[in-house]
């Protein structure tokens, strides 16, 4: 796992993200501006619970990609919260890729995303980046915060 001090996050060129998925095939990058201090905002982003997110679109996408599972008998059991910085081992595959303190958070996972069942694969942070084996994929994804002014901040 990658740490950066805050003292030389500023002549950090690279995001961790990018150290640690260098060539990728897709990218999806949202901002969101938000009145809030850097350090609150980090803060609250890093204990997101990413289960508390309620989307039509996503909940039919995870109900459609489940049905194979159900059908067989095979309720697939979800963990009651999904805080990934706080606890990173609540999800099967996913880990914390690294961090600089107060300003990004990165985790991924790899695993086989296309199939009925996904297959994890299990490893340690310093092997994801290295990581090029057929028939497995990466995700990668990070939280980067930036100030927009004194009290309002950029969210990535």
């Amino acid at each position: 796992m990658t740490t950066v001090t805050p003292s030389t996050a500023s002549a950090y060129s690279r995001s961790v993200l990018e150290d640690s998925l260098p060539v990728y095939d897709m990218v999806l990058t949202e901002h969101l501006v938000v009145e809030a201090t850097v350090d609150r905002l980090f803060e609250t982003a890093r204990d997101f619970d990413f289960l508390t997110v309620q989307s039509p679109l996503v909940t039919a996408i995870m109900t459609l990609r489940a049905l194979p599972t159900r059908l067989r008998g095979k309720a697939p059991a979800g963990p009651a919260s999904l805080r990934l910085a706080s606890d990173p081992g609540v999800l099967p595959g996913w880990l914390v890729l690294g961090q600089v303190p107060g300003h990004e958070l990165a985790f991924g996972a790899v695993g086989q995303f296309w199939t009925a069942d996904i297959e994890w694969r299990k490893m340690a942070p310093q092997e994801f980046t290295a990581f090029d084996e057929p028939g497995w994929g990466k995700i990668a994804c990070h939280l980067l915060v930036r100030p927009d002014g004194p009290t309002r901040t950029v969210l990535t």
